[in-house]
This record gives C-alpha cells, sequence and structure tokens, in this order.
C-alpha cells in the first residue's frame, strides 16, 4: 500500500517507484508497520474529504490555522479527526 494522496499526479509515479525501491529490503514487519501508516494515510485523506464534501458541514475559515496532526508522528497508531 502506498497513499498517493497527497502527490502531484505529475510526480505520482515517480514516488510511487521511489517508495517501492525505499521498501523493498523491508523485513516483514518493518513492511507491515510501514504499510499500516500508508493504510491510515489514506483513510485519513478520504474521510477528510468526505467530511468537506458533506452537505451542511461547515468547513474552518483558510485563516485559521490548525495544530500539525498527531497522526503525522509515525509512531501514533491513531488517525486524527
Amino acid at each position: 500500500m502506498i497513499c498517493l494522496d497527497a502527490t502531484a499526479p505529475s510526480e505520482a509515479l515517480d514516488h510511487l517507484l521511489a517508495s517501492l525501491r525505499d521498501r523493498l529490503g523491508n523485513d516483514p514487519e518493518e513492511e507491515l508497520a510501514v504499510a499500516a501508516d500508508e493504510l491510515r494515510r489514506a483513510a485519513r485523506a478520504r474521510l477528510t474529504r468526505l467530511v468537506h464534501n458533506w452537505p451542511g458541514i461547515a468547513v474552518p475559515s483558510q485563516g485559521r490555522t490548525a495544530e500539525p496532526p498527531r497522526a503525522a508522528r509515525s509512531d501514533s497508531p491513531y488517525v486524527p479527526v
């Protein structure tokens, strides 16, 4: 699993190939951890799109800055909402 959600379409192939090269030498345990992190990123991106496109949901203004998500840390097993 490689999440390409934050990758520009013009860079997707390069990112995919680089990720495959980087992960090719992973042992099974390390690969499970990396794949789980990628799945969290993909799920979070899908949920974010769903919420932002949901009718009647107010999206915070662009001028307001949010705290960095806790899931940005690779040791976090949780997806912030």
